[in-house]
């Protein structure tokens, strides 16, 4: 059930993306001017972070920033997260939750930092097929 929310608000972002970034005077959506923020939370992934760093090191955008929120991982989420963004080429911030737990916290600890208005979450990593995964890219096949 989690995962068919999960999907569900990840189309309605995309279809929002869709909608702001449309130019209309050109009639396709303008990603390279789009700002955005992804704030990642997590716990105890660390068998997926690296394939969601790779996925993010695809992304045609050039300004974004991803915050990665660790909610308390037992595991070594971190060290991998520290290893896998070492020779990356986007802005990012490392964040750990101090006081809550929860992706509730986690959350709102990663958009109180956000540097751009517009938010984009993931929920779940392990649940995503990251193979390929280009969110910029699909928002513009979808729009033009």
């Amino acid at each position: 059930m989690l995962v068919a929310y999960g999907i569900v608000i990840f189309w309605v972002l995309l279809i929002a993306l869709t909608i702001l970034l449309w130019d209309r005077s050109k009639g396709v959506a303008n990603t390279t001017q789009l700002n955005c923020t992804v704030v990642v939370p997590y716990r105890n992934e660390a068998a997926n972070l690296s394939a969601l760093v790779r996925a993010l090191q695809g992304q045609k955008l050039e300004r974004f920033e991803v915050i990665f929120v660790n909610d308390h991982s037992t595991d070594n989420s971190e060290e991998v997260l520290a290893k896998g963004l070492k020779d990356t080429d986007f802005s990012f911030k490392l964040l750990s939750l101090k006081e809550g737990e929860g992706k509730k916290a986690a959350l709102t600890l990663g958009i109180g930092k956000a540097s751009y208005e517009l938010i984009i979450t993931t929920l779940q990593i392990a649940k995503w097929n990251l193979v390929g995964w280009n969110l910029w890219s699909v928002v513009s096949q979808t729009s033009g």
